[in-house]
């Protein structure tokens, strides 16, 4: 099945063909983007020179803001899918590679489309009429939600949608490491299993009672996971339950090591790529560890007051999830929460009852006065929870921007193992194992702090409407930039910063870009030109950095003809064409890096 879906291995995947127009059905809902309402599109005809024939593949479409299209319509598009780009600047984000996990290697920017057929309402496609059921869902909450930050935060909780959520609290939950609450994970998939659990308790009396129990259990736990958008951690969860459901059934005793894995092998099975899901594996972490070391932790300490014991058994649940998390943490967003404990053990109580809140409200909201005072206690308890998570985030915080080699996140890793195993088995050797890797691990630290104290780096990096240009000497970095307010911009966030913490850079300075034309870094000069340049004039440098330039290429080339020459990001496109094969353009090359 993986190589079928492969464009490599399809005869009849539409990459294979040239193509003017398209036929494609939506097979999501669509969802909002930054700036663009986004779909899974499934490719069903293309049109050749030789006329309409089948093809098959999926396509991530672009939709304009206020395009209203429901799954299952089909669509008669022009504008044609491409690859999409690779990232342009060391440690950015690979949106070509998180696509992949999805099976989908193409997307489209659809700027016109005509449906030819629309879906039908009496359709049996499910992920149609969850798309109506989140519609009418999302009404009731649009009705008896009044506040912006109650509807957006029931919004993330239940159906696992952060469009309205405003960025600003989104960071806050990240950084205090809440993420997985805003993105509806196995413990929201949890919380609903119980409650389905507490709604067809009556019926598991008889043999007859069972299957339907575990039956409706089953449907009803899907059908929310397809609501939810089928995220690859619901998945887990409600493949892990209807696992754990089904051998209750079978009368068997069930093994949370087994269903785990047989989950991890169902699912890699059906889509190898899920293997490299972020959130997957964060997802199987956090309930490995959950289950090997939680019930250890929770008995190596007795705690008989009520209160105490709960909070507890709620830190022994955090710190075995985190213990088997924190590595891909480090890997994928180089952050490590610090106060992760306090914040689960602030945050627990509110999301459930949020969650629990939030389905009395739609359950009875055809009686306006319960679902007035549901909505308005939501509204309270969304204020507390958003100010305790703000003011954690406030906090000090020296745990962001780690960066470690994937060497060290392999021995951070196996050291986990070993020393889970050995708290778990008691093994005073299996402890000394991770002690020595701990060693390793500091050796290789205190290696990669050596070589950086004396690095000097040239870095230009490729940011379409802003220049970006570091000056990187041992531990500290000069950036000048174009940006007004760089330190603070998302560009820089998003493209500059994790690569200089790489570097292990502790202090930043940042100038104008107008400030600084010519430069002398490592013995080298380094030219700045940009559009208000005299470009006629002749300078002797050994790099030119060339930004904001539209035109005049002819002019730059003559002028430095001996240096070594790079066109940033807010160069003009077009003029590709016209730069010769010497001259790095980051267009074309990406980001410009040289030690020094």
């Amino acid at each position: 099945m993986y190589q079928i879906s492969q464009p490599a291995y399809n005869q009849y995947h539409f990459s294979h063909y040239r193509f003017s127009s398209y036929q494609a059905e939506l097979a999501r809902p669509l969802t909002k983007g930054s700036n663009s309402l986004k779909g899974i599109l499934e490719v069903k005809a293309i049109k050749t020179a030789e006329g309409w024939q089948k093809a098959e593949g999926r396509i991530m479409g672009f939709f304009t803001p206020g395009d209203t299209i429901a799954v299952g319509t089909l669509l008669m598009l022009s504008d044609l899918p491409r690859t999409p780009d690779p990232p342009l600047n060391p440690f950015q984000f690979d949106y070509r590679e998180y696509l992949k996990t999805q099976e989908i290697y193409h997307i489209a920017f659809i700027r016109q489309y005509t449906a030819i057929a629309a879906a039908s309402p009496y359709s049996l496609n499910l992920f149609r009429i969850a798309e109506l059921c989140v519609s009418h869902l999302n009404h009731i909450l649009q009705k008896y939600l009044i506040n912006r930050e109650a509807y957006a935060l029931v919004l993330g909780l239940l159906l696992g949608d952060k469009s309205e959520m405003d960025p600003e609290i989104n960071q806050m939950y990240t950084v205090t490491g809440l993420a997985h609450v805003l993105a509806v994970s196995g413990f929201h998939t949890a919380l609903i299993y119980q409650l389905l659990v507490i709604v067809f308790g009556f019926l598991p009396k008889n043999t007859t009672g069972r299957i339907i129990f575990t039956a409706s259990v089953i449907v009803f736990l899907w059908f929310y996971a397809i609501c939810t958008g089928l995220s690859a951690s619901v998945i887990r969860a409600a493949l892990m339950l209807t696992i754990l459901v089904s051998t209750r059934l079978l009368k068997r005793r069930p093994n949370t090591i087994h269903i785990l894995c047989l989950s991890a092998f169902l699912i890699i099975l059906h889509s190898p790529p899920a293997l490299f899901d972020i959130g997957l594996q964060l997802s199987f972490a956090a309930v490995a560890g959950i289950t090997c070391v939680n019930q250890r932790l929770n008995d190596s300490i007795t705690i008989k007051q009520p209160v105490l014991k709960i909070l507890w058994e709620w830190t022994c649940i955090s710190l075995s999830a985190q213990l088997f998390t924190y590595p891909l943490l480090l890997y994928y967003f180089y952050d490590l929460p610090l106060y992760f404990i306090a914040a689960n053990l602030i945050s627990t109580l509110p999301v459930v009852l949020l969650i629990y809140l939030s389905i009395i409200l739609l359950t009875f909201s055809w009686l306006p006065w319960i679902g007035t005072i549901t909505g308005i206690v939501i509204t309270w308890l969304t204020i507390g929870l958003n100010s305790s998570v703000t003011f954690l985030a406030e906090l000090p915080s020296f745990t962001q921007g780690l960066f470690f080699h994937p060497a060290q996140i392999l021995i951070l890793f196996v050291l986990t193992s070993f020393f889970a195993s050995g708290i778990i088995f008691r093994r005073i050797r299996l402890l000394l194992i991770s002690y020595t890797l701990l060693m390793v691990f500091v050796l290789i630290s205190f290696i990669q702090f050596y070589q950086s104290s004396d690095q000097k780096i040239l870095a230009v990096f490729h940011i379409k409407n802003h220049s970006f240009i570091a000056f990187i000497d041992g531990f500290n970095a000069t950036v000048v930039s174009s940006h007004t307010n760089a330190p603070e911009s998302k560009e820089y966030q998003y493209s500059v910063a994790a690569y200089l913490g790489s570097k292990h850079i502790r202090s930043v300075s940042f100038k104008p870009l107008d400030s600084a034309q010519l430069l002398l870094f490592s013995d080298k000069k380094i030219a700045l030109v940009t559009h208000a340049n005299h470009l006629s004039e002749h300078v002797k440098a050994d790099y030119i950095i060339a930004t904001h330039i539209s035109s005049n290429v002819s002019g730059i080339l003559s002028a430095f003809d001996n240096a070594k020459l790079i066109f940033d990001g807010t160069c003009n496109k077009k003029m590709i064409k016209d730069v010769n094969s010497s001259v790095h353009y980051t267009w074309v090359k990406g980001a410009y890096i040289e030690h020094l």
